[in-house]
Order: C-alpha cells, then structure tokens, then sequence
C-alpha cells in the first residue's frame, strides 16, 4: 500500500459515524508484520484510528481464501461485521472477479467496502500478481450491487523502492481507491 493511499483511506473512513462502520472485516491488509513494521503507515492512519474510536476490526491476515466456494460458509462464523476492507488483495488472486463477486454477496445491506488496488505498480509476486492493475470504473464494475461513495486515484511519487526484482528510484506509482455502500 501507498502511504498517500492509507492516508487517503484513513480520512475517508473517519467521515464515516462508528454507528455506521460497526465491526470491520480486513480482508486485504496482509499480516501484522506488513500492516506494523514493514508499512507502519498502515496501522498509523487506518487501524489505529478505528481502535482510537473503539471500532472492533477482525483481521485475517490472508488466511481466508476470497476465491473458494467455501467462502461464506467460512464468512459466516466471523459475523457482526457491517464493513469490508479489501486493500490491494485482488491483484494477489488467481480470479479477482470470483474474488470480488464472493465479496460482494458478504456485504451486509447498509454496509461499507473499502477497496484499493494498484493502478500503476510494479509487478510484485506476493505470492502471486495476477496484472490486475484497474483504473476506477474498471474496479468499480466488479462491485455493480453497489454505490460509490468516493473514489480517487492516489499517485505517490516514491524516491527509492525496493522490490525483489531489485531497486527503483524516482518512479510514480498510483492506486485505485473507492468507498462503496450497499
């Protein structure tokens, strides 16, 4: 995740009452390690904040499979949730649409998805990319049950980035970043 991005996620989620969130499902933020240590900034402007307002977040650290049939039944034992986070997961699937639409059919009536995904990125195997690189209408087809509430694509210039294909300097990278409702 970009740190604009977690910026830009972070302050929408604010403009939204607690009442509204309710309990949140974290679908695509990867682990604690990545979410604390390796991008800090995650934790520093969208998880933190919810704990600050006393939002429950259920984290599954890519545990759960967003791309098998067994999704909602397993779903379903995590329930009391009212908003989704799906942060740059899709592009780490092997269907995104199958992924998106398992998704969707979760979203309780009344309920948020937050979803972000690289528009301009590097290829970064994790432990797959797929090449899913939407622009905002494109993301926001997989998720047609639903309305836009804000949507945005963040660009962040970055003067050095490592990736396992090595060292990039000076490269504009962006994402594609919506708030949904049901």
């Amino acid at each position: 995740m970009l740190k604009y991005e977690a910026i830009w996620l972070g302050k929408r989620i604010h403009e939204i009452s607690n009442a509204e969130i309710g309990q949140v499902l974290d679908l695509g933020s990867s682990s604690q390690f990545l979410r604390k240590i390796r991008q800090p900034y995650i934790n520093k402007y969208i998880f933190s904040p919810l704990g600050g307002r006393g939002i429950d977040v259920i984290h599954t650290d890519i545990e759960l499979d967003v791309t098998s049939g067994d999704f909602q039944k397993k779903v379903k034992k995590m329930s009391g949730f009212k908003t989704i986070f799906v942060f740059n997961l899709l592009e780490h699937v092997s269907d995104y649409k199958k992924a998106a639409k398992n998704i969707s059919s979760i979203i309780p009536k009344g309920g948020y998805l937050f979803v972000s995904c690289p528009k301009n990125f590097p290829h970064h195997p994790d432990p797959i990319d797929n090449g899913f690189r939407p622009a905002l209408d494109e993301l926001a087809n997989l998720f047609q049950d639903m309305k836009i509430v804000k949507k945005e694509v963040i660009d962040q210039k970055m003067k050095v980035m490592f990736t396992r294909k090595g060292i990039l300097f000076g490269k504009k990278y962006s994402a594609s970043c919506l708030v949904m409702k049901r």
